[in-house]
């Protein structure tokens, strides 16, 4: 499973789209997940003429979670 979500960066310009993955999610998947959440950041900045927003990438492996035996 992939999941993204946006927050502000410390670069006021900036976006960060954070995308969580599980240890079992393909690479293609999770580089699938960035691109759609920059062309959703995209088309939004472009509706307000927001030229400036920049979008930085952050990755972040979910922890395998065992069930007890």
């Amino acid at each position: 499973e992939v999941q993204f979500t946006f927050s502000a960066d410390d670069d006021p310009d900036t976006i960060d789209v954070n995308v969580t993955y599980a240890k079992s999610a393909a690479k293609e998947t999770v580089d699938d997940a960035f691109v759609y959440a920059t062309s959703r950041i995209r088309e939004h900045a472009m509706r307000y003429g927001w030229n400036w927003v920049k979008i930085r990438k952050s990755e972040m492996k979910m922890p395998e979670i065992k069930a007890p035996h």
